[in-house]
């Protein structure tokens, strides 16, 4: 007995190339929200780490004040404007600084290196450390196996005519992929064991 085909069941030509578009627009749509998610989440990464670069150095310049202070309260304010070549008597001045952070650096800090500002100092470029006994960092010192990074930093320092006050404007720039991003953080630091 021979059956008849049924030329009804099955699908057309032209169903199935709606549902092949319609399968491409949603696999579209899933791939290109999570390629923003990816993005989003390493410009978030970016930011978070550029807050703690500002931070980082704020807290150097604040330690090197607080050690000079606490060794002698006497000299410790002129000490802390030498450490940064500040303490010109020619009043007020403006240095840019190279300052080296990296471990262990905290408790004996190096002294950066200032320079007037001309308003062509080029920033501190960062570079990645990922150290195999867990601890990860950056450094402005680049070393053998320490990788590149976007992120760079410019530190300016200005003293007032009176010499008691150190303003301090610190900038980190980065690029999220073809944009570039910035962050600052302005502080002043003044002679507050003055007698």
């Amino acid at each position: 007995m021979i059956k008849k085909i049924n030329k009804n069941k099955g699908f057309t030509i032209l169903e199935t190339l709606i549902a092949v578009v319609l399968l491409s627009l949603v696999l579209n749509s899933v791939l290109t929200l999570i390629s923003r998610s990816l993005f989003t989440a390493q410009y978030a990464k970016n930011d978070m780490i550029a807050s703690y670069l500002l931070q980082e150095s704020a807290d150097y310049i604040r330690n090197t004040r607080d050690t000079q202070m606490k060794i002698d309260p006497a000299v410790g304010w002129g000490n802390f404007l030498d450490f940064y070549n500040l303490n010109d008597s020619n009043g007020q001045q403006t240095r840019v600084c190279k300052i080296k952070i990296y471990p262990g650096s905290i408790s004996s800090p190096t002294a950066p290196e200032c320079s007037n500002n001309n308003g062509n100092n080029a920033p501190d470029v960062f570079y990645y450390h990922k150290d195999t006994s867990g601890g990860s960092y950056y450094s402005t010192e680049k070393g053998s196996d320490y990788a590149d990074t976007t992120f760079s930093r410019l530190v300016v320092l200005s003293k007032n005519n009176s010499g008691d006050e150190v303003d301090v404007s610190i900038t980190i720039n980065w690029k999220n992929g073809n944009n570039s991003k910035s962050k600052s953080y302005n502080l002043s630091f003044t002679d507050w064991q003055t007698n």
